[in-house]
């Protein structure tokens, strides 16, 4: 499924980053790895999007973003609500899918193997 493979790539990109042995001081780099490390997730989101039929995000450049909103807004928690969005939410993720998918292989499977074995 597209999030199930969003969410790879997303674990790949992590595993990618804490393997770095070296990190670079110059501000120039850091902030040019940093834009590169966010177009690469936006390019990731946009592709899973665009798998599901949702409409695509435009890209907003690094100069564009301001950066107290950006630090604001991850500090600050937001309770969700409960209604029938987040019920539709649980049912579309993709790790309860997959786990679903892998459970009914595994069902199946081992179904076929008591019916040989009463044969």
């Amino acid at each position: 499924s597209p999030d199930f493979n969003y969410l790879l790539g997303q674990i790949e990109r992590t595993r990618e980053l804490r393997e770095r042995e070296e990190i670079s001081l110059n501000e120039v780099v850091v902030k040019q790895e940093r834009e590169d490390a966010r177009k690469e997730e936006f390019e990731a989101e946009n592709m899973r999007r665009a798998l599901k039929g949702l409409p695509l995000e435009e890209w907003v450049e690094d100069e564009d973003v301001d950066e107290d909103s950006l630090a604001s807004s991850d500090s600050e928690v937001i309770e969700p609500e409960e209604n029938e969005e987040d019920s539709d939410l649980e049912e579309d993720d993709p790790l309860i899918l997959e786990s679903g998918r892998i459970l009914a292989d595994y069902i199946n499977l081992n179904g076929r193997r008591v019916s040989s074995a009463n044969n």
